[in-house]
């Protein structure tokens, strides 16, 4: 029988790398739950800022597809900006779509998934473990999801459920893209490394929850 997995935010860059790995595998049932549908993975539409949209996410995936045994975290945006600079709107967003939903999401899952046991990982980066002049918002967001993740790992103990950190360095996805125009893609890490590691983490891992695990091309260090 496959294990359900959910990936919140799998219709682009790392997300759908780790969808479409898990989902090529043959062993999962994988579920997108994002704001955009993507091709040949199962999607809910599913704004994870929402609270009310997320609620009403799980209750679906609860009652049409069973318990899930995996969650991936990976919704995530960037809008880098000065502090003199950025606004409001721009850095609630940042902190919403980054941390914010990651605690809605991981709520969620801890309701349907308690009796049961699994895993939750998150998707965070390196920018949130040193200082990032210019990126405050997306650094601040990503140090929360960090700590909220490895404090998660102690506390959902008593359920059964492991939570890992992955950190990813930088990354060749769309938004990297964006922010990074003249940057040559081919000389920095693919999403695909990152699904692979995560794929791993979900099929054998033993002994690597509960740290900050940071991710640079074909390497990791925890």
């Amino acid at each position: 029988m496959k294990n359900l997995v959910i990936v919140i935010g799998g219709s682009s860059g790392i997300g759908y790398a780790i969808a479409s790995a898990l989902l090529l595998s043959g062993k999962h049932e994988v579920l997108n739950l994002s704001r955009h549908t993507a091709s040949m993975i199962k999607c809910l539409k599913m704004d994870a800022t929402d609270y009310r949209q997320v609620e009403r996410a799980f209750w679906k995936v609860k009652n049409n597809y069973g318990t899930p045994k995996h969650m991936v975290y990976c919704a995530g945006v960037a809008n880098p900006q000065g502090v003199l600079e950025i606004d409001r709107e721009t850095w609630r967003k940042t902190i919403d779509t980054n941390l914010t939903g990651a605690f809605y999401c991981t709520q969620e899952f801890v309701k349907i998934a308690k009796k049961s046991g699994g895993s939750i990982i998150y998707i965070a980066s390196t920018a949130g473990t040193r200082p990032q002049p210019g990126w405050s918002s997306y650094a601040a967001a990503k140090a929360g999801l960090i700590n909220f993740a490895i404090t998660m790992n102690e506390e959902l103990k008593e359920y059964g459920i492991k939570c890992y950190c992955l950190a990813p360095g930088r990354c060749n996805t769309q938004l990297r893209a964006i922010l990074a125009p003249n940057e040559d893609r081919t000389k920095i890490m693919q999403p695909e490394e990152v699904a692979q590691f995560v794929k791993y983490i979900i099929e054998n891992d033993n002994v690597l929850n509960g740290q900050i695990i940071k991710i640079k091309g074909n390497t990791y260090s925890a």
